[in-house]
């Protein structure tokens, strides 16, 4: 039996943009939105007006501050979420988004459990 080693921890403070929520085009282009809820908007009218899928992200932009990295910065995607008509899924780490077989999960999910509150 193998065991993975435990990921490095990173100790990262805001720096530039700092947190920033934005529309994944084609190719990766990063477009940025006000916030969240416009993302999701932005994404449902693309899936409106015919677009296959559509994914939204979260990216962060800091400076590390641990061992042997203080200084050195980073712009990287901390989470991506697949947008759906009527639901919004987190995409695993590592993936580009939803397999078939997850899609099917998420739609398994009944709408509406947030508590009388729309999510956006």
């Amino acid at each position: 039996m193998t065991v993975a080693a435990a990921p490095k921890t990173e100790l990262l403070v805001l720096s530039g943009k700092g947190l920033r929520t934005g529309v994944i085009g084609h190719y990766g282009i990063f477009d940025e939105t006000p916030n969240l809820a416009a993302a999701i908007t932005i994404t449902r009218e693309k899936l409106a007006a015919g677009h296959a899928r559509a994914f939204i992200a979260i990216r962060i932009e800091a400076d590390f501050a641990h061992a042997n990295a203080i200084g050195a910065g980073t712009e990287r995607e901390l989470a991506r979420f697949e947008v759906y008509p009527d639901r919004v899924a987190l995409v695993p780490v590592d993936q580009g988004g939803l397999t078939d077989e997850q899609k099917a999960k998420v739609f398994e999910l009944p709408k509406g459990r947030w508590h009388g509150r729309s999510l956006l």
